[in-house]
C-alpha cells in the first residue's frame, strides 16, 4: 500500500505555526534574559558597596578616595582623568597607591573612578564586577597590571589610557566624592556613617544631549510620560540598579531616589517638583558641579553621579 506524504499546504501550515510560536516566545526570552541581567547587576553594585564599607572600617569610616581635583571647573576632565594626566603606577601595590595620590610631576590625580579602582588593586573587588551585562559596550579591564616589563599596576579602569576604548571598562557611576572646594576632602556622604537615603552608585548616568538643556520636554518630571528618557541607558531604560549608604541595592524605576526625592542624575535642585527642564543633567555641555550640593542641614546632601554616558553614542564622559 502506497503511503501518503505531507502535502505542500500542510508543510506550510506547520512552518507558519512554528514561526508564530517563535515570534511569541522570543520577546519573553529576551525579557527573561534582561531580568537575569538586572539581578546580576544588583549583585554587582551591592557587592561593591559592601566592599566600600569594609574599606571604610579600616580608614576612619571614609570610603576609598584619591585626592580631589585641583580645580572646580566644568568639563569632562572634572569627572574622569585624561590619559595624559594619569600617573604611571608601579611594580608594587604600595608604590602604585603613592603614584595615584601624587604623580611624577607632583600634581594631584583627582578622578572619581580612580577611587574605586583602589578596591580592585587591593583585591577586594574584581574588575569584571564593574561591568553590567546590559551595558552594550562594557568590557572589563583586562588586568590589574599592564604589559610593561616589569608589569606595573594600572592606576585606573582605563589602564593608564593605553587600551582602545579604555573608558568602557566600567558600567556604573558613583556619587561625586568631594565637596565643591578645590583640593577638598570627601564629603559627608562618602563615609560609612551615611544612612540608607544616601546614594553611592548606580547604572551609568545618562547624558541627554550636547546642549545646555535636554532636547526633550521636561524628561526629569517623574509623572511625565517621558520618564523612561531620564533613566540610565542600561536595562532597556526601565530603570537602574542603585546602591545606598547601608550597602543595600534596589532596582529603581526613576532617578528620583536621592534624599528628599532628589534626581541623582541632575544638579543643584532637590525634589520632583523642582526638577524642571532648566535643571541640567551633569553630562550636558554647560553644566557644572553644583556649589550647594551639601546644602543646609547636616546630613542632607544633593549627591550627583558621575561619569556619564551619552544616551545614543554611549561615549563616556
Amino acid at each position: 500500500m502506497k503511503r501518503r506524504g505531507f502535502t505542500l499546504i500542510e508543510l506550510l501550515v506547520v512552518v507558519a505555526i512554528i514561526a508564530l510560536l517563535i515570534a511569541i516566545l522570543l520577546p519573553s526570552l529576551g525579557k527573561a534574559r534582561e531580568l537575569a541581567n538586572r539581578g546580576t547587576c544588583a549583585a554587582n553594585v551591592r557587592g561593591i558597596a559592601q566592599s566600600m564599607h569594609v574599606y571604610g572600617a579600616d580608614n576612619n569610616d571614609v570610603y576609598p578616595s584619591v585626592p580631589a581635583p585641583t580645580g572646580n571647573s566644568a568639563g569632562a576632565s572634572y569627572y574622569k582623568l585624561s590619559s595624559a594626566a594619569l600617573p604611571s603606577g608601579d611594580t608594587t601595590t604600595d608604590l602604585t597607591f603613592r603614584s595615584i595620590y601624587v604623580n611624577n610631576s607632583g600634581t594631584i590625580s583627582g578622578s572619581p573612578m580612580a577611587c574605586l579602582w583602589i578596591l580592585c588593586i587591593r583585591g577586594d573587588v574584581a574588575a569584571k564586577q564593574f561591568i553590567c551585562k546590559s551595558d552594550p559596550i562594557g568590557a572589563a579591564a583586562s588586568a590589574i597590571q599592564d604589559t610593561s616589563a616589569p608589569p606595573k599596576y594600572n592606576t585606573n579602569f582605563n589602564e593608564n589610557g593605553l587600551a582602545a576604548n579604555a573608558d568602557n571598562h566600567y558600567s556604573y557611576s558613583i556619587s561625586y566624592p568631594w565637596t565643591p572646594a578645590a583640593n577638598s576632602a570627601p564629603g559627608g556622604w562618602w563615609k560609612a556613617t551615611s544612612d540608607a537615603s544616601i546614594v553611592l552608585m548606580s547604572d551609568m548616568s545618562p547624558q541627554q544631549d550636547t546642549g545646555t538643556a535636554p532636547n526633550i520636554a521636561n524628561p526629569k518630571n517623574p509623572y511625565n510620560a517621558n520618564t523612561k528618557l531620564s533613566n540610565s541607558v542600561h536595562h532597556q531604560r526601565d530603570g537602574q540598579n542603585v546602591s545606598f549608604g547601608d550597602a543595600h541595592a534596589e532596582f529603581q524605576r526613576t532617578p528620583f531616589v536621592g534624599q528628599n526625592g532628589d534626581n541623582i542624575f541632575t544638579q543643584g535642585q532637590s525634589g520632583p517638583g523642582n526638577q524642571t527642564a532648566t535643571s541640567n543633567p551633569i553630562g550636558t555641555a554647560g553644566s557644572q558641579l553644583p556649589t550647594n550640593w551639601n546644602p543646609g542641614s547636616a546630613g542632607s546632601y544633593d549627591t550627583i553621579l558621575v561619569p556619564v554616558a551619552h544616551t545614543t553614542t554611549n561615549v563616556r564622559y
